[in-house]
């Protein structure tokens, strides 16, 4: 073969190479923008309700099983935030350290239950009208029982006692019943809530809160509030763990 020729063959054997690396790199990109693309969530939650100033209110109901027909309440408090740097307050409702205890308490405890409409459970709207008409105001509210609690403390990675570090199974042994000893019950909740602040505040990096959706989808949670909306929000909280900050404005003695 003349070197004009073959010449020739080597430029066509380029230019071959050319567009079949561009054939295939472009299907390699589009097959990988999909991935991204997908991997991303398709829109971004709307805010929680909040006060005018942004402040949000959480109402965090805690009962001793949620799949009953009659749950027993065992906790009553709100979680305050801000989206911004400032404090994350935990203000009690029941049990409120009071013996006996306050005709709120007692309006709350015979009016709470769950109704179920149609397949979805709620509040029920009597309980939610005593706390509303008491100047109560909530951006929505969880209802979790006592599995779901243990879960979050485990999530954690436990919580440290004079014992050593306890699981959330073995926090929930040390808190006492609200109905039997209301005082008791009251800071050992304050207790657990203020270790369980510092100790995620100690993390080198946030919980997997995507487990709250997995106790929301097994109807250990009960919530009002989007799921999707309450994780972002907790995701932003503790971005920076070391700044988590727990405030509890009626006690003075959190750990």
């Amino acid at each position: 073969m003349s070197r004009p020729s073959f010449l020739l063959v080597e430029i066509l054997t380029f230019l071959v190479f050319i567009v079949l690396g561009f054939t295939v790199g472009s299907n390699i990109w589009d097959n990988n923008a999909t991935q991204i693309e997908t991997s991303l969530p398709k829109t971004i939650p709307e805010p929680l309700l909040s006060l005018p100033d942004g402040e949000r209110i959480l109402l965090l109901a805690g009962v001793d099983h949620v799949n009953t027909n009659q749950p027993q309440l065992q906790s009553l408090w709100l979680l305050t935030y801000y989206l911004e740097d400032a404090p994350i307050q935990f203000l009690p409702i029941y049990p409120s350290g009071i013996n006996p205890p306050t005709e709120l308490e007692r309006a709350l405890i015979n009016t709470f239950s769950l109704v179920n409409d149609n397949g979805k459970t709620s509040l029920n709207p009597e309980f939610l009208g005593i706390l509303s008409h008491s100047n109560y105001w909530v951006s929505g509210y969880l209802v979790f029982d006592s599995y779901a609690y243990a879960q979050v403390i485990n999530l954690i990675g436990g919580l440290p006692t004079d014992q050593g570090t306890f699981s959330g199974e073995q926090i929930l042994d040390t808190i006492p019943l609200a109905d039997e000893d209301p005082q008791a019950a009251h800071v050992q909740q304050i207790l657990s809530l203020g270790q369980a602040c510092q100790t995620i505040s100690r993390m080198p990096s946030r919980p997997n809160w995507q487990s709250i959706m997995h106790l929301i989808a097994d109807k250990h949670i009960h919530t009002d509030l989007n799921p999707n909306g309450l994780l972002v929000e907790l995701q932003q909280l503790t971005v920076e763990p070391s700044r988590v900050r727990c405030e509890f404005p009626s006690w003075s003695a959190v750990p």
